[in-house]
C-alpha cells in the first residue's frame, strides 16, 4: 500500500495515455501519408506519368518501364526519411531494391536485376547512339544529392550492338563489357 502513493506510480496513468496518445498520432499521420497522391510528389511529364499514392504507386517512363513501389514505415522510422521497396521492369529490364530519400538526398540501397538497352535508351533519350544489349547489375549503394556522393557495385553485360540513333548505317558491335564501380575519397571510379 505504501507503494501507491509515490510518485513513479502516480504518472504511470499519465504516461500510459501519453503513450497511447503518440501511436493514435503517429498512425494518423501514416495514414495521411498512405492517401497522398503520388502525383503531387512526383513531376509529371510527357515521358513520365504517374499513378497511385505515396504509399503504393507507380510510373510508367518513356512508355517502356513500369516502376512500382510500395512505402517502407519502419524502414523510414529507421532511416529518418522517406523509404520505399521499388520494383523496375519493361523490355528486358527487372530491377528492384530499396530508395531512400531525405531532404535533398537520395540513396539506392541492394539494387540488383536485369538491365537492357531499353532502360538505357529510357533514361537518356539524347543520346546521339542506341544499344542493344543485356546485362546484370548489383549496386550496394548508391548515394546521390548533397555530400558524400557515391557508388558501390558492378555490371556485366553480354555483347553490345550500338549503332547511331536514327541511322540506317551498319551497327558496331563490342564484347561483353563488365565494370566495378568504387567509392573513393571525392569520386567514383
Amino acid at each position: 500500500d505504501a507503494l501507491q502513493d509515490t510518485p513513479v506510480t502516480r504518472h504511470r496513468p499519465r504516461r500510459r495515455a501519453i503513450v497511447f496518445l503518440t501511436i493514435g498520432l503517429i498512425a494518423y499521420l501514416v495514414g495521411l501519408v498512405a492517401t497522398i497522391p503520388a502525383s503531387t510528389v512526383l513531376d509529371e511529364n510527357d515521358r513520365f506519368q504517374v499513378g497511385g499514392t505515396v504509399w503504393n504507386g507507380e510510373a510508367v517512363l518513356a512508355s517502356t518501364i513500369r516502376i512500382d513501389w510500395t512505402f517502407a514505415p519502419v524502414a523510414s522510422l529507421a532511416n529518418l526519411g522517406f523509404t520505399a521497396q521499388w520494383h523496375m521492369a519493361g523490355g528486358g529490364t527487372d530491377l528492384a531494391g530499396e530508395l531512400t530519400q531525405r531532404g535533398d538526398r537520395m540513396a539506392l540501397d541492394a539494387v540488383s536485376g536485369q538491365i537492357d538497352g531499353t532502360l538505357l535508351s529510357a533514361l537518356a533519350p539524347n543520346l546521339p547512339f542506341d544499344c542493344s544489349f543485356v546485362g546484370d547489375l548489383r549496386l550496394d549503394r548508391v548515394r546521390l544529392g548533397g555530400s558524400g556522393q557515391e557508388i558501390a557495385g558492378r555490371m556485366a553485360t553480354g555483347p553490345l550492338k550500338c549503332a547511331v540513333a536514327g541511322a540506317t548505317a551498319l551497327p558496331a558491335r563490342f564484347p561483353a563489357l563488365r565494370g566495378e564501380f568504387v567509392p573513393g575519397k571525392d569520386r567514383t571510379t
